[in-house]
C-alpha cells in the first residue's frame, strides 16, 4: 500500500504511534538532563480537544499534537479553556513516522536577565537534524540583539546577518539524517513589539520586577535565537 493511502485508511494508529513516540522522546529528554519526578497522562474522554496532560511538581500542561506539514492549522477554542492548554507542531516522516520539530531542531535555553538594564545574555544549545547534506543553515534572531559567537563543540563558526536571519557556515559538510548541536551565544536589549509586547520589562503591584513574554504573531526569535515555526509563536 502507498504510504499517502497508508496515512490516511490508518491514521488512527498513526496518531496513536505518534503520541508514543512523541512522549517516548520527551521522557527521554529528561531523563538525560537527570529530571524524573513527571506524570504522563493519557485522558479516556476530553472535551477541551487536548491528547495528554504532562506535569511536574506545580506545573501542568494540557498539550494537542498536530503533524500537519505546512498551512493552517485547526485548534478548538475549548483547549483556550485550560489555563495551561498548548499545541506542539510536529514535524513528520510520512513513511518511517520519525518525529522532528518542524522546523528540524530543538533546544536548551540558558539565559540571564538584568530586570534593572533590561538587558539579557546566555545562549541557546540548538540541536538539529539536516534534512539534506550541506554546509550553511539557518537562524533567526531580532537584528537588535547581538551575535557573540556560535560554536560547534570548541570551534567557533562564520557566519553572515541579513534583517532577522543569521546564515551559519560549517567547515564540513554536513550530512542529511544525522543530528549535530551548536551553542549560539547572544546578547543584547529585547524591544517589546508585536500584539502581546513580546518581551516587556515591567514592576508587580509591590514594585518588584515583574518580565513577561508572549511571542504569539511575532515569534521567538524577537528575544532568542531560534528557527520560527507555528510551534515557537
Amino acid at each position: 500500500m502507498a504510504t499517502e493511502d497508508r496515512n490516511f485508511t490508518h491514521s488512527t494508529l498513526r496518531e496513536q504511534i505518534v503520541e508514543h513516540v512523541f512522549v517516548g522522546d520527551v521522557l527521554r529528554t529528561l531523563w538525560r538532563r537527570g529530571v524524573t519526578d513527571v506524570e504522563i497522562l493519557r485522558p479516556e474522554f476530553d472535551a477541551h480537544g487536548y491528547d495528554v496532560v504532562m506535569s511536574r511538581g506545580p506545573v501542568v500542561r494540557h498539550v494537542q499534537l498536530k503533524t500537519q506539514a505546512a498551512g493552517k492549522v485547526s485548534v478548538g477554542r475549548a483547549l483556550a479553556e485550560k489555563p495551561s492548554g498548548c499545541v506542539v507542531w510536529i514535524g513528520l516522516n510520512k513513511d518511517t513516522l520519525e518525529l522532528v520539530l518542524s522546523c528540524g531542531s530543538a533546544t536548551h535555553l540558558d539565559v540571564r536577565v538584568d530586570p534593572e538594564k533590561k538587558f539579557l545574555s546566555g545562549k541557546n544549545t540548538i540541536r538539529f537534524r539536516m534534512l539534506q547534506d550541506g554546509t550553511r543553515i539557518q537562524i533567526d534572531l531580532n537584528s537588535t540583539l547581538n551575535v557573540d559567537k556560535i560554536l560547534l563543540g570548541s570551534t567557533e563558526l562564520k557566519y553572515t546577518r541579513e534583517a532577522w536571519s543569521v546564515f551559519i557556515d560549517f567547515p564540513q559538510t554536513l550530512r542529511a539524517g544525522k543530528i549535530y548541536s551548536i551553542d549560539f551565544f547572544y546578547s543584547g536589549y529585547p524591544k517589546s513589539t508585536g500584539r502581546f509586547g513580546s518581551f516587556t520589562f515591567g514592576l508587580d503591584p509591590a514594585g518588584h520586577p515583574w518580565i513577561n513574554t508572549a511571542c504569539e504573531e511575532v515569534g521567538a526569535s524577537t528575544w532568542w535565537p531560534t528557527k520560527i515555526s507555528g510551534a515557537k509563536k
